[in-house]
């Protein structure tokens, strides 16, 4: 079982949340779990964590859907509580 987090949908929230050293970047990052959801065999539960009025407004969660999708294809339950956000 492997829990990564994905708490945003671009850069600047990224930062803002997670606090990343300098030398790692959003794409660097997404990019890489994505990576590793297709080639782990495991089961994998990707975490995601809403934080109100940082990642939490239609803007925000629209960019994070395509990429859960990517990471989670077999997992469908993270896309659908994220639509509850949508207006």
């Amino acid at each position: 079982l492997v829990i990564p987090s994905l708490d945003a949908g671009d850069s600047k929230t990224f930062r803002k949340i997670n606090r990343p050293h300098g030398s790692v970047s959003f794409d660097a990052m997404a990019e890489g779990i994505e990576k590793f959801s297709r080639e782990f065999k495991g089961t994998i539960w990707l975490e995601v964590m809403i934080v109100e009025n940082i990642n939490s407004s239609e803007e925000d969660i629209k960019k994070l859907i395509p990429l859960i999708r990517k990471i989670n294809r077999n997992r469908s339950e993270h896309c659908q509580y994220l639509s509850l956000f949508l207006k």
